[in-house]
């Protein structure tokens, strides 16, 4: 019994050695803190109730007013009288704080500790192939760098959120997911994505994998780890990915069939408030109250 446990330990540890660093990258379990942070989009619309504010209307006097139908709308100008602005009075104390320095301001207990920043990534993704042959040609910018690699992941999976934590470490990320197509708009091919450099017999496989095309070297191996985390990623909430998916295609059919059935909506009417400005008459005026003002305060 021991013999048959020794020779399959020693199986799967000759298995880990020969693996090439490229797959071997791809075939750890996601950890229990593998999630996405946040809401995952589904493309269906959300109702935000807008808040009423009620802003009191002004009163005007209307010398006179012109109207004219416009591009769909009823535009009325009315030219009113210039209101009277009023001068407000400073007060003569102002009452000044004391500034406390910020390396002496008393600290409660009670206080929470910062957490740890996420990291921020961008990622472009474009996505060869039709149906379930399909390999994602992925440019990660980080550190003002470019690293790439080829994955059989369809990263349209991997819209509609943009927060996520694999492995113990937590990301912020801006993906710019787009079908590839040549000039005329065809869709390019599994077999277009080969010529383009795609590994396509390393990424034929039954599982999410990768092939970061860059060298293994201690320069790369952040850019490396990114890319494992979020295959790891894929791997847990695939389920969950591919369904969003889904249903962001479903909605967004219905949203344009929708649109082509509907007629535009009217524009809103507008009014429009004017009056003639006396500039020379407006700043004699205010530099005649501001000298009273000064006046006051001297006495």
């Amino acid at each position: 019994m021991n013999t048959t446990i020794k020779s399959c330990v020693c199986f799967f540890l000759s298995l880990w050695l020969v693996c090439p660093s490229s797959a071997r990258e791809n075939v750890s379990l996601p950890s229990a803190e593998t999630k996405i942070i946040g809401s995952l989009s589904t493309g269906e619309p959300t109702r935000v109730k807008k808040p009423t504010i009620k802003t009191p209307r002004k009163k005007y006097h209307i010398l006179r007013t012109q109207r004219q139908f416009t591009q769909g709308r009823m535009v009325t100008l009315h030219e009113v009288e210039a209101p009277r602005k009023r001068v407000q009075e400073t007060p003569r104390h102002k009452s000044l704080q004391k500034v406390i320095p910020l390396e002496k301001q008393p600290t409660t207990s009670n206080e929470p500790t910062q957490a740890q920043p996420m990291q921020m990534i961008g990622l472009e993704a474009t996505i060869y192939g039709k149906g379930k042959n399909k390999f994602t040609e992925l440019k990660l910018h980080h550190h003002e760098k470019t690293y790439r690699a080829w994955t059989n992941v369809n990263f349209h999976h991997m819209e509609g959120f943009s927060a996520f934590r694999a492995n113990g470490r937590e990301y912020f990320f801006l993906l710019s997911a787009t079908t590839a197509s040549n000039d005329k708009g065809k869709r390019l091919t599994a077999a277009d994505a080969k010529k383009a450099g795609c590994p396509v017999r390393r990424l034929r496989k039954n599982r999410p994998v990768f092939v970061f095309t860059g060298k293994h070297t201690p320069e790369n191996a952040e850019a490396r780890e990114i890319f494992h985390d979020l295959h790891t990623l894929y791997r847990k909430e695939k389920r969950q990915l591919v369904s969003a998916y889904q249903l962001r295609k479903k909605n967004a059919a219905i949203r344009l069939a929708k649109r082509a059935d509907e007629e535009p909506p009217r524009p809103k009417d507008i009014t429009i408030h004017f009056w003639k400005r006396d500039v020379p008459k407006e700043r004699a005026e205010a530099e005649s109250k501001q000298r009273d003002l000064s006046e006051r305060r001297a006495k």
